[in-house]
């Protein structure tokens, strides 16, 4: 997806884009290697979705007849805190479609391949870089096959597993810092038809929450009238992709709401399973990069998909490469200097709701800022005050989805202080017991 958006702008200020994909593309919506978390739930947040339009104005009228549905959050969905479910907001601005990723990336690909000045070459990779002038500049590439392709720009959209800082060594670089976050966790998912949620919703998500819970789920529509329903452990409890044992585990979950949706529904080919849930991001703000290459994407910071970000992230940067181009096109120091300082700034709310939350964890690998209990102390008075305050959910689900900063919250911070002085330890399970699936449309 980085690697496709990248290409859109880029098409406005080049003569020729070329694409190099490693894998063989599919000709219609399907599964690829190079994406194994294709199979399991994506979220478009609200902002991503007004990127994508800013970027390919058709993709809307393509998801439509696509049948991706269109859906409001505060409407359509419900989430499960550690301290029960959160208040409905009732209709919001934060509105998104839901679809499969392979539906996704189809139409996107095709949009993209559409464009005059791109092409795409499957079934090949890169290998390492083209420098000039003793390291400074990149001219190019070198494929797999041995053969060079020039290049004025050269993006990195190669994703979580980039060789980028390798290739910047061997020109004489120094490779940019990376921080780690893992969870140790893992998802487990299957299509589903015939789930049965109360109307309005087609949303449930029930995220696993330190310390008392580490088992979370979600149920997302697709095109077609179905369902897409993804179960998460964290610290190595993690679910089988055995029918049974999946079931089993979703009855475990913090409340039976989720369980009860799909149980009477069919699951549409296999369940799948994913282990790949660690945060890793490297800090290019902080080297000096090449003129003529810049990341994007995943090869910036990859996120645990667990809270669906990745897509998002990736076409803010795309419209920001697009903005920065606009603004020098002529000047590609710059664009290498300024890109990756323009998405650190995108990066570091994402980065920071994700990564926070798995630390909260005592079997997450990696280093805990001082200020991790001061905000895990807020953000359960958050939740707290959301399971009785629709005006403070609207608030909350405006930071995940992007379309407002962390300080945004800070209007209820008299009353987020207030939730937060009285709490004990949260227990979901406990306060799950006899919860009917039709009590979802309350508050």
């Amino acid at each position: 997806m980085a690697g496709l958006l990248a290409a859109r702008v880029l098409a406005d200020h080049f003569g020729l884009v070329t694409v190099i994909e490693r894998d063989v593309l599919p000709d219609t919506p399907a599964p690829r290697k190079g994406v194994p978390q294709a199979r399991h739930v994506h979220v478009l947040l609200a902002s991503g979705r007004a990127a994508l339009v800013d970027l390919l104005p058709e993709l809307e009228s393509d998801l439509e007849r696509a049948g991706a549905p269109l859906v409001d959050p505060g409407v359509h969905g419900r989430w499960r805190g550690p301290f029960g479910w959160l208040m409905s907001p009732g209709p919001s601005e934060l509105l998104t479609r839901c679809m499969s990723r392979d539906l996704l990336e189809h139409l996107v690909r095709e949009r993209v391949r559409a464009h005059p000045r791109v092409t795409i070459e499957s079934g090949t990779s890169v290998t390492g870089l083209l420098g000039e002038d003793d390291g400074a500049r990149v001219g190019g590439v070198r494929l797999a096959t041995g053969e060079p392709l020039a290049a004025t720009l050269v993006v990195d959209a190669t994703g979580r597993g980039s060789r980028l800082p390798e290739w910047l060594v061997a020109l004489g670089h120094t490779p940019p810092e990376e921080i780690v976050v893992e969870p140790h966790a893992g998802y487990a998912t299957g299509v589903f038809a015939g789930v049965r949620l109360p109307p309005p919703l087609s949303i449930l998500f029930m995220p696993a929450y330190a310390p008392a819970q580490r088992r979370g789920g979600a149920i997302f529509p697709l095109e077609g009238g179905r369902h897409i329903v993804t179960l998460y452990g964290v610290g190595r409890d993690v679910p089988k992709t055995e029918p049974a044992a999946w079931h089993e585990f979703a009855a475990s979950l913090s409340s039976p709401a989720l369980a009860r949706a799909v149980a009477p529904a069919t699951l549409v080919g296999a369940l799948h399973g994913t282990r790949t849930t660690a945060s890793r991001r490297r800090l290019w703000e902080h080297c000096h990069l090449p003129v003529g290459v810049v990341p994007i994407g995943d090869a910036i910071a990859a996120f645990n998909p667990v809270y669906g970000q990745g897509m998002s992230v990736a076409a803010l940067e795309a419209r920001a490469l697009g903005a920065l181009l606009a603004e020098t096109r002529d000047d590609l120091a710059h664009v290498s200097a300024q890109l990756p300082r323009r998405a650190a700034r995108i990066v570091q709310t994402p980065w920071t709701l994700a990564t926070y939350e798995d630390l909260r964890f005592e079997t997450t690998d990696g280093a805990r800022p001082p200020w991790l209990g001061a905000v895990a102390r807020a953000t359960d008075g958050l939740m707290s005050l959301c399971t009785r305050d629709g005006e403070a959910t609207l608030a909350f689900a405006r930071v995940t989805h992007m379309c407002a900063p962390p300080s945004s919250l800070a209007r209820l911070g008299v009353r987020i202080a207030a939730h937060a002085a009285g709490l004990a330890r949260p227990d979901p399970g406990a306060r799950a017991e006899g919860i009917p699936v039709a009590a979802l449309t309350g508050s």
